[in-house]
């Protein structure tokens, strides 16, 4: 298959560490499902800040892989806006679920 990559963007006050400018360079994604890599969620303010503007880009189905998922703020947030959400268990053992896919890294 052929696979796209999109640039996104975002940007914090330095003083507040509030996030705002979310950007998704696209016109339109006339429905194509949109996965977001990144290294690390916590609270997931950045990632739910992307949705808005991949909605209104016209994406399809919505997943989030990060490699450590802290997800102070807990999933249920996250999971009403992506379909799954992938992590491993390299930061903390995270139960599997329905929205939650967990990929065990071993030592």
């Amino acid at each position: 298959e052929n696979y796209e990559v999109l640039e996104c963007s975002k940007q914090r006050d330095v003083k507040t560490r509030k996030l705002s400018g979310f950007k998704v360079y696209a016109e339109d994604l006339k429905g194509r499902d949109c996965i977001i890599i990144d290294d690390i969620c916590d609270g997931g303010r950045t990632f739910i800040g992307l949705v808005e503007e991949l909605k209104k880009k016209n994406a399809g189905k919505l997943y989030l892989a990060v490699s450590h998922g802290i997800f102070s703020k807990g999933l249920e947030q996250l999971s009403q806006h992506f379909d799954k959400v992938f992590t491993t268990n390299a930061f903390k053992d995270c139960e599997e679920n329905e929205k939650l896919g967990v990929f065990g890294l071993e030592v």
